[in-house]
């Protein structure tokens, strides 16, 4: 008889521990489980707004940068004006000004303004022009210089040439203002 107590307190004893580890099994299920994988979730979310906020204050940066990039450029409302200083400057430098032909192309939220000029100077004025042309603002750019020799026996003719050539530059299609987002 103490041979069969020994196997009943061992299946007494076996249906505890089946018990135990069935309830510890349905609590780790239904309560632990959720609570970890609902922390690995918002761990997750919190590292992808981290993300975002980063990335915020990254645009934010590129903004700023590009607000000052774009501070040497003028609008397009201020073609007209530059296209007078740029011969009021050709005509101190001594370069007479035959043509002059601005041309606009709309390029996203910009406007290349190019500027294409024909007139005759000598090689020296021709030369100091296109220094102050690299220190106007809003920069330009020079191209397709045509310089060609004119032929004539009067005093007026001797040394100047013929000369060709274009200015770009960039103009903003409106102007930006900074927003504090």
């Amino acid at each position: 008889m103490a041979n069969i107590q020994i196997r009943e307190q061992h299946k007494e004893l076996a249906i505890k521990i089946a018990v135990g580890v069935g309830l510890c099994a349905v609590f780790f299920h239904f309560l632990i489980s959720p609570v970890f994988s609902r922390s690995v979730f918002l761990r997750q979310q919190l590292r992808e707004s981290h993300e975002r906020l980063e990335l915020f204050k990254e645009v934010g940066r590129l903004k700023d940068e590009l607000q000052v990039t774009e501070q040497p450029f003028a609008g397009l409302t201020a073609r007209s004006s530059l296209v007078g200083k740029i011969s009021d400057i050709a005509s101190k430098n001594k370069i007479d000004v035959q043509a002059i032909t601005p041309k606009t192309i709309p390029e996203g939220e910009y406007v290349k303004l190019r500027i294409e000029i024909t007139g005759q100077a000598s090689y020296f004025s021709m030369i100091q022009f296109f220094k102050v042309m690299e220190a106007l603002e809003p920069p330009m750019s020079i191209g397709d210089v045509s310089l060609s020799r004119q032929f004539g026996t009067g005093k007026k003719t001797k040394g100047i040439l013929k000369v060709q050539f274009y200015l770009e530059t960039y103009l903003l299609k409106q102007a930006r203002g900074r927003s504090n987002a």
